[in-house]
């Protein structure tokens, strides 16, 4: 996979508390509704395993798509964690076409409590969204699961995508880095612009 860029860039994580108290700095998105101009007009479902294939096309060709997107890196969290469990939720329009989606994780601890997480274990995992609309679509039936699992928030982990969720007024932390290396060039050139003192080691 292709990413460019070189330098470092503010990866924010965006939470979405269950409930907004007097120290909280949020929105109890269970109470927002959506302006008028932003009423749905694609419909949001959860996938079911049937559908995960037309999902992993779906990412594939999306310019934000990346392997935390996909279902076989839900497989790999699942079989690896059993406090870990992942759902998809897509939008689909007249014609049934996946347009918009995210995938959205249940972690429990009996620590840390219950929480929803988008994706875990990944740098960055951007909600693959075109438009604040689609973004604000997607939120309301995982505000939803939430609720009903029981989660003390919901935590969102974009980069490219960061600027839907500051329009939806999620608050957010910017204490993280995402970096990325442009791998376009030849192997040769690749190789040649490696440190000396980098570790390299034969896969």
């Amino acid at each position: 996979m292709r990413c460019a860029g070189m330098n470092q860039a503010v990866s924010r994580k965006f939470i979405v508390p269950e409930k907004v108290g007097k120290n909280q700095v949020g929105v109890n998105h269970r109470s927002k509704e959506l302006d008028p101009s932003d009423r749905p007009r694609l419909l949001a479902s959860w996938l079911s395993p049937n559908e995960f294939r037309a999902w992993d096309d779906f990412v594939s060709k999306y310019e934000l798509g990346t392997p935390f997107h996909g279902t076989a890196w839900k497989l790999a969290i699942e079989r690896t964690f059993s406090h870990i469990r992942g759902k998809i939720i897509v939008l689909r329009d007249r014609d049934g076409q996946i347009v918009a989606g995210l995938p959205i994780y249940r972690v429990s601890s009996a620590i840390l409590g219950t929480r929803l997480v988008s994706a875990p274990f990944a740098t960055v995992c951007d909600p693959l969204v075109r438009t604040k609309s689609e973004l604000q679509q997607l939120m309301r039936p995982v505000t939803d699961l939430g609720a009903q699992v029981g989660a003390k928030y919901t935590e969102f982990r974009p980069f490219r995508n960061a600027a839907f969720l500051s329009e939806c007024g999620l608050p957010y932390s910017a204490f993280y880095r995402q970096h990325t290396l442009s791998l376009d060039a030849e192997i040769s050139e690749l190789r040649s612009n490696l440190s000396r003192t980098a570790v390299r080691r034969l896969l």
